[in-house]
């Protein structure tokens, strides 16, 4: 996502966020810090191309990850990075609700 004029490939990255912890400042702060980006229009152009889906349970995740296979490849600007974080959380919140364990 980074922009060309600090060595990134100005593309796409979308975020799956299963614990709603996307922290768009702290997306901001790295930029600052490792990759230099001073310039308001740098930062805003960098936060522009990261997409931040959240999803509810295993099932929306699955579901989420199904479409990513056959859509990512129509998405405008072209998506290079894909994050889920996290699906261990998934995992963990799933068993516990298999077995009867209150969240």
């Amino acid at each position: 996502a980074a922009p060309a004029t600090h060595n990134g490939l100005e593309t796409g990255v979308l975020y799956v966020d299963t614990e709603r912890r996307f922290s768009a400042s702290r997306v901001l702060e790295i930029a600052r810090t490792r990759l230099n980006v001073t310039d308001h229009q740098d930062a805003t152009s960098l936060a522009d191309r990261i997409a931040v889906v959240r999803t509810e349970n295993i099932e929306d995740l699955r579901s989420r990850v199904a479409w990513l296979q056959t859509s990512l490849g129509a998405v405008e600007g072209g998506v290079r990075l894909v994050v889920i974080d996290s699906v261990a959380a998934m995992a963990r919140c799933s068993s516990k609700n298999d077995a009867g364990i209150p969240d």
